[in-house]
């Protein structure tokens, strides 16, 4: 790998962690927010809903933007406008501003989320399983380390206009290494209507796109109302429902790395199969358990059980789907950021109704939901030598 490429592998992590914690920065400082601003959990909930909205716009246009510019620069270009959303929001005192903040953060985040991945399969093409795990398992880190450090801070005294402040620092400081980073030689990315094709008419993305529906929204169960439910479940101080947040991002961190190292001996099908089906079982145990400490195994189980989804699915997809690589991972995540975001506004609602506590009830039927979407893409496999001779059929 020259040097371009290594800074460029260095700059994709960092990209992971600012963007994870720029994620959790609302839902562990939701609280406060609502204090200072006045609104209700569903307007938490709605909050993250607008944030998705825009990074989904962004991520529709992006395979444009690749094949235009490549994915380095608009990376980097993603992490500024994302720094000046966060600025922006730390100035706000009302919540339709708050909104169009927020909004503008998904805009940059939505660059940030499209093009991470295929850069990374661009940079090791023959590897990307485990490289892929291992760059998501940043995502996971900054989830970690941003929620315990923004906890402590809050606790101590901290206001979350400093927090948001700060963290536009730090997505400034990410795209610099980017900038600096342009002169690393990749792949072209295509977008024309025949390569769109290619992948939306294929029935076996459809089943994949289910799977990360699915993904995006056990992820984002955890990471958005683990901190809130802490605090207000078992009246706990913002510390608590960091700590929380933390030990879910944490378990999946480890778990990304194992899933990167299992992907060498065992069939991806197979660890997402066994990831869903373990975290079906977990996901029950949330509505009844009394003692926060349970709470704190159930998220640890979950982390672990929700690891390998959102890397896997994409370098699986990719690895057997002969397609442009780049287009499919958006298409991808063009799946698993509603899924994120509606999640967060439906458990919101039910929250408000008939409490959180209530709320975790849909996680298991999405774990299931998973299972049987990658049932459905692997049922509809082409097998390799199947394809080179359908292939061969149709150039003859």
């Amino acid at each position: 790998m020259t040097t371009h490429r290594g800074s460029l592998h260095v700059a994709a992590c960092g990209a992971m962690f600012i963007y994870a914690v720029s994620v959790v920065a609302m839902p562990v400082c939701l609280l406060q927010m609502r204090e200072d601003l006045g609104f209700q959990l569903t307007g938490g909930g709605a909050l993250e809903t607008g944030r998705t909205a825009l990074l989904l716009a962004m991520l529709l246009i992006s395979g444009w933007v690749a094949m235009r510019w490549g994915k380095v620069q608009p990376l980097a270009i993603g992490l500024y406008v994302t720094a000046a959303g966060l600025a922006m929001l730390s100035q706000c005192h009302a919540y339709t501003t708050a909104m169009a903040c927020i909004m503008f953060v998904g805009a940059g985040s939505g660059l940030v989320e499209a093009l991470v991945n295929p850069l990374v399969q661009d940079l090791h093409p023959k590897d990307a399983g485990r490289y892929l795990n291992i760059t998501n398992a940043f995502f996971s880190f900054g989830v970690m380390g941003g929620t315990l450090l923004m906890g402590e801070a809050l606790t101590q005294g901290a206001t979350w206009r400093a927090i948001m402040l700060a963290l536009a620092v730090a997505s400034l400081c990410c795209g610099l290494l980017f900038t600096s980073s342009r002169k690393a030689a990749l792949p072209a990315s295509a977008h024309s209507a025949g390569h769109i094709a290619a992948i939306l008419l294929r029935r076996r993305f459809w089943f994949f796109g289910v799977a990360m529906v699915c993904a995006g929204a056990t992820e984002a169960a955890y990471t958005f109302w683990s901190a809130s439910y802490v605090q207000l479940h078992f009246d706990q101080l913002p510390r608590a429902g960091a700590a929380a947040t933390a030990l879910f991002a944490g378990a999946m961190a480890f778990g990304r790395l194992a899933s990167g190292k299992a992907a060498h001996y065992v069939p991806l099908p197979r660890i997402i199969l066994a990831s869903a089906l373990l975290g079906a079982v977990v996901a029950v145990m949330p509505p009844f358990v009394e003692s926060v400490w349970m709470f704190y195994l159930s998220l640890v189980l979950a982390g672990l059980s929700v690891a390998c989804f959102w890397p896997t699915i994409q370098a699986h997809a990719a690895a057997t789907m002969d397609v442009d690589s780049t287009l499919l991972f958006i298409f991808l995540s063009c799946l698993g950021i509603p899924g994120y975001g509606l999640i967060s506004l439906v458990m919101g609602i039910i929250g408000d109704a008939a409490g959180l506590q209530w709320s975790f009830w849909v996680v298991p039927a999405l774990f299931l939901l998973l299972a049987a979407g990658m049932i459905g893409a692997e049922k509809t496999r082409v097998p390799a030598k199947a394809r080179e001779h359908r292939e061969s059929r149709l150039v003859n």
